[in-house]
């Protein structure tokens, strides 16, 4: 081998280990971004357990006070109420025809 030769096969051989260095390091850096995205993806699905929990508080809170309503107002006005879901059902039964 002539000395050009030598030195052709040196530096290509330098340059395979810089890029395997470089691939290494790559892949170790996505190890990284998916062990942080994971971490961020929990954070995330625990903030929107946490707000789910405390939509449904509110909304069991509100459908009891709503249902308190709709006992109150039945006590003072029976027929009312009972003609109001009456005509409810008629108009309901008349769409679903």
């Amino acid at each position: 081998m002539t000395q050009s030769h030598e030195n052709a096969a040196a530096s290509a051989k330098e340059e395979l280990q810089g890029m395997k260095r470089d691939i290494q390091d790559l892949i170790q850096r996505l190890g990284n971004l998916k062990d942080k995205g994971g971490d961020v993806m929990a954070e995330q699905l625990d903030h929107l357990s946490d707000t789910i929990s405390d939509l449904k508080h509110k909304g069991e809170k509100k459908g009891k006070e709503l249902k308190g309503d709709l006992v109150a107002s039945t006590r003072q006005h029976p027929m009312r109420n009972l003609a109001c879901a009456f005509g409810l059902g008629v108009v309901l039964s008349l769409i679903i025809r």
